[in-house]
């Protein structure tokens, strides 16, 4: 089970993959986590934040850092952010 973005980011890349969407679910929302840190306001610039290494929750982890002030992107409209930031 995947969402809808990572699906068609994997047919892009494998197009002789015969996926198709059979039905819908919940985005199920993402978080930051820390062992360190009790809130995101004592993380300090220039922290190092690992996000997912696939395209789809790649992007919704840049989108949600640029939310909350710890990056900034070129295109602040975009629905899919591209390097560079």
């Amino acid at each position: 089970m995947q969402h809808a973005p990572y699906l068609k980011a994997t047919l892009e890349k494998e197009p002789k993959f015969e996926l198709v969407e059979v039905f819908k679910t919940v985005n199920f929302p993402m978080a930051i986590y820390s062992t360190k840190h009790k809130a995101i306001a004592d993380v300090p610039a220039g922290a190092i934040i690992g996000i997912p290494n696939d395209p789809s929750n790649g992007a919704r982890a840049l989108l949600m850092l640029a939310d909350k002030g710890f990056i900034e992107l070129k295109d602040k409209n975009a629905s899919t952010p591209v390097w560079p930031l």
